[in-house]
């Protein structure tokens, strides 16, 4: 009990000293109606993306370092993908990853760097300066794009999703496993990909510029 309330989540209420729900309940559950806000602001854009590019499309948020996955829609049950809703991935050899550090705060990327960029792929970066480099493009272009870093043969593009206070919440992907992005125009899937996320951030009450950090 001493615990709980020390981290919040309790408090005690004099002077009967009966325990309550403490503030730190209420923040999360904040958090996580936006979460769920997002899912449902979002679903019917990544449904219209999956039907046009016969692709998957994820939708992710972050916590602790790490990309998670909050919805998915799919288009071949028969693969099998390192995505699950719930499910946490790298955030440094990840689209939906790489499309939120890039946006973060220079203290989010060090962080992820010093946990180790583990390659998943021969195609995962794991040098800083090139990671750097990368989200610095990012910023520039709104496009993620992950070149078989996390698995063999999955190729994802992505890009960022902003609150009602410019700072970045989640990220929107499309996905292709085994090649299928051949013959895509991937400038048309990119614009498509931006269009999208702009209007599911207003949705959710993004009204201007977003809050970039300097690298």
């Amino acid at each position: 009990m001493n615990t709980l309330t020390a981290l919040g989540y309790l408090e005690q209420v004099q002077p009967s000293k009966k325990y309550r729900l403490g503030l730190r309940l209420f923040e999360l559950g904040n958090l996580v109606q936006r979460r769920l806000d997002i899912r449902e602001e979002a679903h019917s854009s990544m449904m219209a993306l999956s039907e046009k590019y016969h692709a998957f499309v994820h939708l992710a948020t972050f916590s602790n370092g790490r990309a998670v996955y909050i919805d998915k829609v799919e288009v071949d049950t028969s693969i099998t993908m390192y995505s699950q809703i719930g499910r946490r991935a790298p955030m440094y050899c990840t689209a939906v990853g790489k499309a939120m550090l890039a946006f973060l705060p220079e203290s989010s990327m060090e962080e992820v760097v010093a946990r180790g960029l583990k390659p998943y792929t021969p195609n995962t970066i794991v040098d800083r300066e090139r990671l750097i480099d990368e989200l610095c493009q990012v910023r520039q272009t709104l496009i993620a794009v992950d070149r078989e870093e996390l698995e063999d043969g999955l190729t994802c593009i992505a890009t960022p999703i902003f609150d009602q206070m410019g700072k970045v919440c989640a990220s929107i992907s499309v996905s292709f496993p085994y090649g299928k992005i051949r013959g895509i125009d991937i400038d048309n899937l990119e614009n498509d990909l931006r269009a999208n996320s702009r209007q599911i951030s207003e949705r959710i009450g993004f009204k201007g510029d977003a809050a970039v950090p300097l690298l």
